[in-house]
């Protein structure tokens, strides 16, 4: 009795000394004997819990990037037109007193462009100027990502976005020359082909690279210039003065269905070029779904290898466990010395990973992200991911040394088991083994470890499968314009008018190289069960037009329509219903045999309605002379030298317009700035079912030694002892892909 006193003296303490004296010997002695593993346990740790960390974090600030840049920009919500006639100061003046408006600065669209450029003002190009007679800027301001900003009172400075600068491979100190438009030949433009800008040449210089929400909708290219710029030269340039202004969250509701109180009825209010964009929230949510599934997979690999390194230490740990049982240790007792052991190691690992994901969430600020936070390159503390990463570690941490320190001090009886049927052993024999191994293994062999890393690894497998998927759809989207309301068809634009139209029409149809043809129309002002929808009237003389049809077909009958996803679900309607469409006082109904997307522009993609010109013709009266806007689509058949045939009817005052020059949807722009995203996920997915795969052959090997030892005392060569190593690997891999890649593709 007084041995066992003298036991529990030694491992445990007195109880003044806090009863855990022999816990902290044991401690250090296993420190001092395996320290070099506690240090990889450590290690692991840390890894785990920084990766989880910045990647949560990315995660996080990713979702909020756009309104982080409009809270830095103090970007406007609304654009409002003052009635004709009126003072724009005192418009601006009085705006700014409706209750709900937060701030409201006057500013100017510039008819301007990079000379040499292909840029469009206000289709894909936006100049503007905030103008000093409303006071200082208060809205729209651009952050500045390089340089300065745009010097008020100078009329030769500007600042570009970065897309448009690196276009344009200037740097900031460097000159462009700006060509402009004037009023008349804005007028002209609208009805055909204008010719060259008949405006001033500016030469100016690059002050700065800025970055605003409107680059990231579908605007391409953004020119900040003065509002000395405008005094010098706004009476020979293009200018549209408008009021840009903040609202708060009510004011935009109500404005946003019409009915905000205190604004003039003759005023014109629409969505302003710097508010949100659903395409840009959609871009950045995968970015953040791509740093969620790094995370995941990173805490699910981590915990798996923290809790094998850990086990093995407590299994070192309690070889003994005997000898401390004779001197009158409990089962509790060596629990505690298990978790005293480890404990430590685990806690400080991932303290040091704590910190160590903080430093690194600047870094996981990538692809559209990256682009469209304000302050990417900065560490922001995300209190709620921080919080709950450290309670995760904390409960993960305890349930995992708790399970391993109940196991490791467990008494195991040695059991019978009846043996494990397997593949019997055929030629030839190293095959046979391998195979053995990877399937078919008992646990104290590695077998549990082999089938678990098979998993494993297919499940890698299947997430690199659905990641390259997703990127090669992200990039056929980018390139494929049918797939995006555009088709593949070339437009000869007419404007307004009709003279182009008519002109291009009849010359295309007597063509026997035109492969398909037909004349589109925009009529705007049309309604669907009371709804305002754009709709699109085509006048097919041959071929296929190449609509976007998502769903049933295009009409073909004068009682026919297609309408839009969008505009399918803001109607609650489907295809096979009917619906009846009003212009003015005219109003019939038509039946829905379809669901296509729009060329973006005069549409938004996935809101409008299609239907025939005859099917126009019962609303318009006639869609040829009341429709506002005018075009010819067409396509060379296949034998036809594309560009020479556009130089020829450009020469005659056709000019083509291809999808080059067509305007993106704003998904499809900011889906293609994340095009990367997903190979990089196939990446490190692919990179982890290597570790799992390799960490499962040299767990094998080792618990295997005696075995192969064993083959080799019975006169195995080596090769044959490399090939059961190199058939246990090919095993796993095979059964990996084989599990791997048709759940890749399903879920892809």
């Amino acid at each position: 009795m007084g041995d066992a006193r003298f036991a529990r003296s030694l491992m445990f303490g007195s109880a003044r000394a806090g009863g855990f004296g022999g816990l902290r010997l044991l401690a250090r002695a296993e420190w001092r004997t395996r320290w070099r593993s506690h240090v990889v346990l450590a290690l692991v740790a840390s890894g785990t819990v920084a990766v989880v960390l910045a990647a949560l974090t990315g995660a996080s600030r990713s979702e909020r990037a756009f309104h982080r840049l409009r809270a830095a920009t103090h970007a406007a919500d609304v654009v409002v037109y003052a009635p004709d006639g009126s003072d724009p100061a005192g418009f601006v003046k009085a705006f700014r007193n409706i209750s709900g408006v937060e701030d409201a600065t006057l500013e100017s669209q510039v008819w301007v462009r990079p000379k040499g450029s292909s840029h469009f003002p206000d289709y894909d190009l936006y100049a503007i100027a905030p103008l000093a007679s409303s006071g200082a800027a208060r809205v729209n301001l651009p952050l500045i990502v390089s340089g300065r900003a745009v010097d008020s009172g100078q009329a030769d400075e500007v600042a570009l976005n970065e897309s448009l600068a690196a276009e344009l491979g200037v740097r900031v100190g460097q000159t462009i020359t700006l060509e402009s438009m004037t009023a008349h030949w804005v007028d002209v433009a609208d009805k055909g082909d204008a010719g060259p800008p008949d405006g001033p040449v500016v030469r100016v210089k690059v002050v700065g690279l800025a970055r605003t929400p409107a680059e990231f909708g579908t605007w391409k290219a953004i020119i900040h210039l003065s509002s000395a710029f405008v005094a010098r030269y706004g009476k020979r340039v293009e200018v549209r003065t408008a009021v840009q202004a903040r609202l708060s969250p009510q004011a935009l509701r109500a404005a946003t269905s019409g009915t905000l109180a205190g604004v003039d009825p003759a005023a014109q209010m629409a969505p302003s070029p710097f508010a949100d964009d659903a395409g840009t929230d959609d871009g950045l949510g995968t970015v953040a779904t791509a740093l969620r599934l790094i995370g995941t997979a990173a805490a699910l690999a981590g915990v798996a290898a923290t809790t094998m390194v850990a086990a093995r230490l407590a299994g070192l740990a309690m070889l003994d466990r005997a000898t401390l049982v004779s001197l009158g240790c409990t089962r509790r007792h060596l629990s505690a010395t298990v978790v005293v052991t480890l404990a430590p190691w685990v806690l400080a690992g991932a303290g040091v990973g704590l910190v160590a994901g903080l430093a690194a969430s600047p870094f996981t600020m990538v692809s559209l992200a990256r682009s469209i936070d304000p302050a990417s390159r900065s560490i922001v503390l995300d209190r709620g991911v921080l919080l709950g990463t450290v309670l995760a570690t904390l409960a993960v941490a305890t349930g995992m040394l708790g399970v391993i320190a109940q196991r490791a001090s467990a008494h195991r009886h040695p059991r019978a088991r009846p043996p494990r049927r397997g593949v019997p052993l055929q030629r030839p024999l190293p095959c046979a083994l391998g195979v053995r191994a990877a399937l078919f293994g008992d646990s104290a062999g590695g077998g549990r470890t082999s089938r678990g890393t098979t998993l494993a690894v297919g499940v890698a497998v299947a997430a690199v499968v659905a990641a390259l998927g997703v990127s090669a759809s992200i990039s056929r989207l980018e390139r494929d314009p049918s797939l995006t309301g555009q088709a593949t068809s070339r437009v000869i634009d007419s404007g307004e008018a009709t003279a182009t139209y008519d002109r291009a029409l009849p010359r295309l149809e007597r063509d026997p190289r035109v492969a398909m043809l037909a004349g589109l129309h925009v009529a705007p002002g049309i309604t669907a069960e009371g709804e305002d929808v754009t709709a699109l009237a085509y006048d097919l003389r041959r071929g296929d037009i190449g609509a976007s049809v998502l769903h049933g077909r295009i009409a073909r009958q004068p009682d026919e329509v297609a309408l839009g996803p969008v505009t399918l679900e803001h109607l609650n309607k489907h295809v096979g219903q009917s619906i009846e469409l009003r212009a003015e006082s005219k109003r019939a109904v038509f039946r829905i045999v379809g669901s296509m997307l729009f060329p973006q522009g005069d549409f938004t993609y996935d809101d409008g309605v299609a239907l025939t010109s005859a099917g126009a013709d019962r609303l318009l009266g006639n869609t040829h002379d009341n429709a506002a806007i005018h075009q010819v689509a067409f396509a060379w058949n296949d034998t036809v030298d594309e560009t020479a045939a556009d130089k020829a009817l450009a020469a005659v005052g056709l000019p083509v317009l291809t999808n080059d020059s067509a305007l993106q949807p704003t998904p499809v722009k900011n889906l293609a700035r994340v095009e990367a995203l997903p190979r990089y996920l196939a990446l490190f997915f692919g990179l982890l079912a290597v570790i799992m795969l390799a960490n499962a052959l040299l767990v094998t090997l080792r618990l295997r030694a005696r075995e192969l030892a064993t083959v080799r005392a019975l006169g195995i060569t080596p090769r044959a002892s490399s090939l059961i190593i190199a058939t246990y690997a090919a095993t796993i891999l095979v059964v990996a892909l084989a599990l791997g890649i048709p759940i890749g593709l399903a879920f892809e």
